[in-house]
């Protein structure tokens, strides 16, 4: 990453007085009349000076209280991105975080904002480098980023997938830490996967070996009913219950995805047919797949949803034998919108509010990202956005640093509003 912080003053300087209008002032053209008065006029002439003379000093002082109001800006590192004079001459506009300063391609950035087609601005879309991971810190959570801990925050890449399993239903499919430890605990429930017409059983039932070592994956599985001009009929029952794996997901540091077919019951490729895959905790599904929770374990939790620690930690595969088994394809929803599908996101994404009865967007100024390249944490969020038309003209950042061998972020700038 090019962290050049010398040079952010002065860019965010110009990029200030851009986005303000300062850009176009007249910078004192005035000066150069030459008078062409006769000398019988002298007296005119000498006036029409005094009052050039005049407006001159009037535009270098309001040219000079624009320049404070904007050295406030860059004194609190707060860029302002001028989108449509970049987008002008190029496909994006790229900034990188640590310096605080927009670059050209060529460098190393963090984020991109596109340029739309008619190159009068930005699309509404923002983009994270190959090379960077990011977090939403939408409730303004971390002062800092321990990176020691850092497998464990969620960071991602820019585009990912809001997983089913884990977001779809009320809960994901395990609980962790209930009698201390590190463990992780299945919540035995029973899933129903659809794809292309076939419907199959699904529960996980141990994270675990047999010599105690995590990421590998135990479950059962089988096909309970399949789909005959538009009729769910059941198919011939030939799954009892036996416990496929474990299949190892690698480590927190070298994962493993492993993919598996629910019709031949078997560990396949990525290119090869598959409905399920298992990659650490996450539970993934093929694009054509979607999921559904029977809520069979309900007796797992209290009243208000939380986990009770008993009924998991005396629970096993075989106790939940029989829960597995009363699913058939009668328990197959009649409403296929209560199937959940994975869904693909942008890391970025929620930067604004959009207000579809007035048209009007505004920025989110409650949610943070922090962006994690080259060794630097940058925790930003956009504090002030001006439209142009229907693209985006100018997008005002506020950027706060944890430098690497820090523990915390940086001061956060104090916005203040610049007089127009």
């Amino acid at each position: 990453m090019n962290k050049q912080l010398t040079l952010t003053a002065l860019l965010a300087l110009t990029l200030g007085l851009t986005a303000c209008g300062g850009g176009g002032s007249n910078n004192g053209s005035n000066r150069d009349k030459t008078p062409t008065a006769t000398e019988t006029d002298t007296q005119t002439e000498t006036e029409t000076e005094t009052e050039t003379s005049t407006e001159t000093e009037t535009q270098t002082e309001t040219e000079t209280e624009t320049q404070t109001e904007t050295e406030t800006q860059t004194d609190n590192d707060v860029l302002v991105v001028d989108l449509a004079s970049v987008c002008a001459s190029d496909e994006a506009v790229y900034v990188d975080l640590g310096a605080k300063a927009v670059v050209d391609s060529t460098s190393d950035w963090d984020i991109n904002y596109p340029c739309n087609e008619s190159k009068t601005g930005g699309t509404f879309d923002a983009h994270i480098a190959s090379d960077a991971t990011a977090l939403q810190d939408f409730d303004n959570h971390y002062a800092g980023i321990d990176q020691a801990a850092l497998p464990y925050y969620g960071f991602k890449e820019d585009e990912y997938q809001e997983l089913a399993v884990s977001t779809a239903f009320t809960n994901d499919w395990y609980q962790y830490g209930l009698a201390g430890g590190h463990l992780l605990w299945s919540e035995y429930g029973v899933y129903i996967v659809k794809n292309q017409g076939n419907y199959y059983r699904l529960q996980i039932t141990s994270y675990y070996n047999n010599e105690g070592t995590s990421g590998h994956y135990n479950f059962r599985a089988g096909q309970i009913a399949t789909t005959n001009e538009d009729t769910i009929e059941a198919v011939t029952d030939l799954d009892t219950g036996d416990i496929y794996g474990p299949y190892s997901t690698g480590s927190t540091q070298a994962p493993n995805r492993v993919y598996f077919d629910l019709d031949t019951m078997k560990t396949v490729s990525a290119d090869d047919a598959w409905e399920v895959a298992f990659e650490r905790t996450s539970v993934l599904l093929n694009s054509s797949a979607s999921i559904y929770h029977t809520n069979n374990n309900a007796d797992f939790f209290d009243a208000e949803g939380k986990a009770i620690a008993d009924q998991f930690t005396s629970a096993s595969a075989a106790s939940e034998l029989d829960d597995y088994l009363a699913v058939t394809h009668n328990s197959i929803p009649a409403d296929s919108d209560m199937f959940a599908a994975d869904v693909s996101e942008h890391i970025l994404d929620g930067f604004y509010h959009y207000d579809f009865m007035t048209h009007i967007l505004t920025p989110a100024t409650e949610h943070y990202f922090i962006v994690n390249s080259d060794g630097i944490f940058s925790k930003f969020r956009a504090v002030a956005i001006e439209t142009a038309g229907r693209s985006m003209g100018t997008i005002t950042l506020s950027i706060a640093n944890q430098y690497e061998g820090e523990t915390a972020f940086e001061a956060e700038p104090i916005i203040e509003q610049s007089a127009q």
